[in-house]
């Protein structure tokens, strides 16, 4: 059976704009960890460093009084596969 809606599915969208790509990576952050509040009471979540926290953070500080941070946890990842010593890591 196909994997439901954001679960498991691949979707690919194609952005004319870093702008527009904020935007919706914003909103579909948001909309996840809302979901995660109301059904579990915490939101959590892991995110690559490197311009993905410049990229979402102006939108997401604007949604600052409704988006519930204090019910966010927040974890760094590294997708990178380099050894511990390479000067990428």
């Amino acid at each position: 059976t196909p994997a439901a809606q954001g679960h498991g599915e691949r979707i690919r969208e194609i952005f004319q704009c870093e702008q527009l790509l904020a935007t919706r990576a914003s909103a579909e952050l948001l909309e996840a960890a809302a979901t995660a509040i109301s059904q579990r009471g915490a939101f959590v979540v892991a995110l690559s460093g490197g311009s993905i926290p410049t990229l979402l953070s102006p939108a997401l500080l604007a949604s600052a009084e409704t988006a519930q941070f204090e019910r966010w946890h927040i974890f760094m990842a590294d997708e990178r596969y380099v050894a511990e010593a390479d000067s990428n890591s």
